[in-house]
């Protein structure tokens, strides 16, 4: 009965962001689908879909679309629903070469650098699967200097270059952009886990697909919309089920393709919010916002105040449904600190960020436009893994440097032409 309540409540709130919005890319249209998605499948599957805890789970997509109308004010999109107003064109601007070759070269020492770090390790694990192998070793180096601040940086300049080459389709620019994806690829595939290499994609996907979003030839802008999210989407699958298969050899080799493709994308879209049930239920003791808070205590334990307690950024395992999982959705941490009240308005105020950052996108001078999609793009991780765990706050580090470079690269590396 939960599940189907929540289900009726998604698919209202679906029909009235569309009528809102009118634009498939806006956060609530897509929070609200992947969402609606997992509580769907839930229903099919039979996962914790009784419980009264389960019910919990409808507050995150209606908390961050309040949170987002609250800042939109109705009046947001770039068009209305009948015609366009005003017309949407970037500013005239010079790509500066060398400043972007200069910036690909020290990209490539930087991964040199990584990428011998990580061999020296890996000489030593004791891991034979060569994916878990690289996954440990990568672990090892977390407190890297160079792949803390150069990572990020890798990144997004992959996701400028992208932004560059399809705003001024030529052979230097696609050269560019392809050196630019390959770099931040090597560094996603050092990194060991599939999510950094799903930042590469949403960080390369997003910045172009709203730079698409103007009235100047609306059908030629959706059918390459459609093109590069069909590319990504079979980008992504064969990205994941390929190293699903490299590191769960057991499985892979006792289930039969279809059913280890059922089981891992069932298991790794849904687990996490039966798993979240299933935490809430045996009972929790509140942590005071040590996980809400965790980089401003880190800093601080760093600053020599070892009295402060930092906490692991992964959760602990528990077993559900027969699979172990440490994944709980982006609800387990705000309601661990300081319970679903407090849940909900995190996802109220992550909602508001969003807002803010999807309408620069579309308005102010070209340098605030760019800064502004490549942000709005890395925001678009944390709300792609709302159903999975939490990457606002857990990756906040990380955020801040992708909001840095997301101003440094547009006003170094490009030069805004006077009329």
């Amino acid at each position: 009965m939960i599940a189907l309540i929540a289900i009726i409540i998604l698919l209202i709130e679906l029909a009235i962001e569309i009528k809102i919005y009118n634009n498939i890319l806006a956060p609530p249209i897509i929070l609200s689908c992947m969402w609606l998605g997992v509580h769907v499948l839930n229903f099919l599957l039979g996962w914790q879909v009784g419980e009264l805890e389960y019910a919990i789970l409808i507050i995150p997509p209606l908390m961050f679309n309040v949170g987002f109308l609250t800042v939109s004010k109705y009046n947001f999109i770039i068009q209305n629903k009948n015609k366009c107003k005003k017309k949407l064109t970037l500013e005239k601007y010079k790509i500066k070469y060398k400043v972007v070759y200069a910036a690909l070269t020290i990209d490539f020492l930087f991964m040199i650098i990584n990428l011998y770090s990580l061999l020296k390790i890996l000489n030593k694990t004791s891991e034979i699967n060569f994916w878990l192998a690289v996954h440990e070793s990568a672990t090892m180096m977390n407190n890297n200097v160079f792949v803390i601040y150069s990572v990020p940086a890798a990144y997004i300049l992959s996701g400028f270059c992208s932004l560059l080459y399809f705003q001024n389709k030529n052979r230097k620019n696609l050269i560019i952009f392809l050196l630019a994806l390959m770099f931040a690829g090597i560094r996603a595939f050092i990194a060991g886990n599939r999510s950094s290499l799903f930042m590469v994609i949403v960080l390369n996907l997003f910045p172009v697909l709203l730079s698409f979003k103007s009235c100047d030839n609306k059908i030629k802008s959706y059918k390459e919309q459609k093109k590069l999210i069909l590319a990504a989407a079979i980008i992504t699958a064969i990205m994941f089920f390929g190293i699903a298969s490299q590191k769960y050899t057991e499985d892979y080799d006792l289930l039969t393709f279809k059913d280890f493709i059922i089981q891992n994308f069932t298991g790794y879209y849904n687990l996490s919010s039966a798993a979240f049930v299933k935490w809430f239920k045996d009972g929790f003791a509140y942590t005071y916002g040590t996980n809400t808070f965790r980089f401003f205590f880190a800093v601080l334990n760093r600053l020599g105040l070892d009295n402060i307690q930092v906490n692991s950024i992964n959760a602990s395992y528990i077993n559900i449904e027969g699979t172990v999982t440490n994944a709980f959705t982006v609800a387990k941490n705000y309601v661990e600190d300081f319970g679903v009240i407090f849940m909900g308005l995190m996802l109220m105020l992550f909602g508001m960020i969003h807002a803010h950052f999807y309408k620069k996108s579309f308005k102010g001078n070209i340098y605030n436009m760019f800064s502004s999609r490549l942000f709005c793009s890395a925001m678009y991780i944390g709300l792609l893994y709302q159903v999975l765990v939490d990457q606002y706050m857990t990756i906040l580090s990380m955020m801040i440097n992708f909001a840095l470079w997301s101003f440094i690269f547009p006003r170094i590396l490009i030069k805004k032409q006077q009329l």
